[in-house]
């Protein structure tokens, strides 16, 4: 993008999201009445959204087909009115359980919504922070005329800040029944001071059997997932609050 395109471009972003609310809303100098009129301009601003959004799609899986049919899998349930805790108590009046028959992954981690799911659904929070920083910086460049730093002066790209792990995907692999009994007490006790030691004392298996089974099923070790569920315990605290590390 060049700096002679920067205005249109921010008339056009600003046209398409702003204007069109407001211009019809100052000229009328009343509540808009029709519902159908309040629907348009409510949904004016998503449709930019999609448009951006929408391309990059296609491609999020590293597969076109499999980006394709993940869309299309996503844009009927939203149709249908099928958020995620829908299809999760859809799930469990069909008989399967989670995260052993199904596994369920949101975006966005809206509290509210995730945590009182049954089960707790697991989402990706978005680092919004670095997102505006990234634009802002990106917009300063162009306005100075220069290049962005590190991007050659072309777009840019950042991924999430985290994944908040829920129970609607503890665990992966086989379904081991003690290993999915033991990630589900690493997820409520791991920050109250639960040891490994302490956990395989539970299963009547032996510790290096069980610590086998466990690696299998998850790819890693049982102080791994311990040490993990705790840091996803941190990272949020780190990120939105100023309380001191040992404090």
């Amino acid at each position: 993008m060049t700096r002679d395109l920067l205005v249109p471009l921010v008339l056009v972003v600003a046209a398409a999201t702003f204007a069109l609310r407001f211009v019809p809303m100052a000229l009328l100098r009343r509540p808009l009445r029709d519902k159908r009129l309040v629907e348009f301009v409510g949904l004016l601003p998503y449709s930019l959204l999609a448009a951006m959004v929408v391309p990059g799609a296609f491609t999020s899986a590293g597969s076109v087909p499999a980006s394709a049919v993940g869309f299309a899998v996503a844009l009927a349930l939203a149709v249908a009115g099928k958020s995620l805790p829908v299809v999760a108590a859809a799930a469990a009046e069909a008989g399967l359980r989670m995260p052993h028959d199904l596994a369920l992954l949101g975006v966005d981690n809206i509290a509210s919504i995730c945590e009182k799911a049954k089960p707790t659904i697991s989402s990706v929070e978005m680092d919004f922070e670095n997102q505006g920083f990234q634009a802002a910086k990106k917009l300063e460049a162009l306005v100075s005329g220069r290049r962005a730093a590190g991007n050659g002066g072309g777009g840019f790209s950042f991924g999430p800040l985290m994944v908040v792990r829920r129970e609607s995907t503890a665990g992966t692999g086989r379904r081991e029944k003690h290993v999915m009994e033991a990630i589900a007490a690493i997820r409520k006790e791991a920050c109250s001071g639960l040891t490994v030691r302490g956990l395989l004392s539970r299963f009547p298996e032996s510790r290096r059997l069980f610590e086998l089974r466990f690696r299998e099923a998850t790819g890693h070790t049982v102080l791994d997932e311990i040490i993990q569920v705790r840091m996803e315990s941190v990272k949020p605290m780190l990120a939105s609050t100023d309380a001191e590390i040992g404090a």
